[in-house]
């Protein structure tokens, strides 16, 4: 099928004050134009990124009684654990909170779920596990919980709170969490930006965090320094896929200079195995570390995606990070094989003039990669 693109005409009455306030060529303009930034403003914070711009913490839905809830374990040295998701978002978020919240005096554990055994998100299985292998008051759900109201229910009635940090649709009704943030409960408006991944909002969380601390004036909170965590942030941001615009373009672009310089050893051991070179940008993460750390969640767990993000020094990690690889590799081989079988029965019976939707399916088939061999069939 041959294609003719009419591209559309700039409008001077948009491009011109941008070109003079901006200083930018009039091709510039008008693509800034094409792509809603016909604010003068807007189209500045797209054009230079700074992490000063970032918005308030506290204007994400419920975040104060989650700093709340938080600060109260610290006081009462209450353990929680963290129940992560198993795709780079989940991993990068538990990993940030994990490390920071125990720099900073909590007890903190994590349990991710297993794809086969306990499937997607906060189920009734992955809950039941956790708390069989962490009896806490206290959950911290990542990246998943948004929608499960009755295991959160089901928590409540065994005394433990529920702190839900996501980004996915809510169900309704919500569950009731002690804290549900969410940027999707928030207005659709330039100070609540609704776009960001969990690792993004996990950063928002500890943001939140240290400023509390600082008000406190917990020696502990006035040291630490939160831009040492972008590399993970912006990781998890890329790999999500979300709109690299708003609040998301500025933590990937400051996160991509501290990923280019990383010293955590997880990371350093995944860009040599993976052979990744300088300068490192979103086609890096995108194609190179993230399908290895999502390797290992697609076909089964992502704890040894965790476990190096979590290695003190490179000598654990570098085994770790050639695991990941070989497990990519098999999942590469897997998605390749089902993708044959469904591209080669499509060919078979699709009838272009009548079949409007592709619907196939066969127990064989591996769970964790048929999203990607239906994009891949799409295409």
């Amino acid at each position: 099928m041959k294609y003719r693109w009419t591209v559309a005409a700039p409008d001077p009455l948009l491009t011109r004050p941008l070109e003079s306030g901006l200083g930018v060529s009039p091709l510039l303009a008008h693509c800034l134009v094409q792509r809603g930034l016909a604010d003068l403003e807007e189209a500045r914070r797209f054009l230079e990124p700074r992490l000063k711009s970032l918005t308030d913490p506290y204007q994400l839905p419920n975040m104060d009684r989650a700093v709340e809830r938080l600060f109260t374990a610290r006081a009462r040295r209450e353990p929680f654990v963290i129940f992560g998701d198993y795709d780079v978002d989940g991993v990068t978020a538990t990993t940030l909170l994990e490390t920071s919240l125990t720099a900073l005096g909590w007890q903190v554990s994590h349990y991710l779920p297993h794809r086969m055994d306990e499937g997607y998100g906060l189920s009734q299985a992955g809950v039941e596990n956790c708390l069989a292998r962490f009896p806490v008051s206290l959950m911290l759900a990542v990246d998943c919980g948004s929608t499960a109201a009755n295991q959160i229910g089901w928590l409540a009635e065994r005394g433990v709170d529920v702190i839900v940090l996501d980004h996915h649709q809510v169900s309704e009704p919500a569950p009731a969490a002690v804290a549900l943030v969410n940027p999707q409960l928030a207005p659709d408006d330039a100070n609540h930006p609704r776009a960001l991944c969990s690792a993004a909002l996990a950063f928002k969380l500890l943001h939140a965090v240290l400023r509390h601390g600082r008000e406190l004036s917990l020696e502990e909170f006035v040291r630490f320094d939160l831009k040492p965590l972008l590399d993970l942030v912006a990781l998890g941001t890329v790999a999500d896929l979300v709109p690299l615009r708003g609040e998301n373009r500025i933590l990937v672009t400051a996160g991509l200079k501290r990923l280019e310089t990383t010293e955590r050893p997880g990371l350093v051991a995944l860009k040599e195995v993976a052979q990744t070179r300088s300068p490192i940008g979103v086609y890096e993460v995108g194609f190179q570390l993230g399908p290895r750390l999502n390797a290992a969640g697609r076909l089964e767990t992502a704890e040894s995606a965790l476990e190096l993000l979590l290695a003190e020094d490179f000598a654990a990690a570098l085994p770790l990070a050639q695991a990941l690889d070989t497990t990519n590799r098999e999942r590469q081989t897997i998605e390749k094989k089902i993708a044959d079988d469904v591209v080669g029965i499509v060919r078979s019976k699709f009838r272009p003039d009548q079949d409007f939707i592709i619907v196939e399916g066969a127990l064989q088939w591996h769970i964790g990669v048929v999203g990607i061999v239906a994009a891949r069939v799409l295409r």
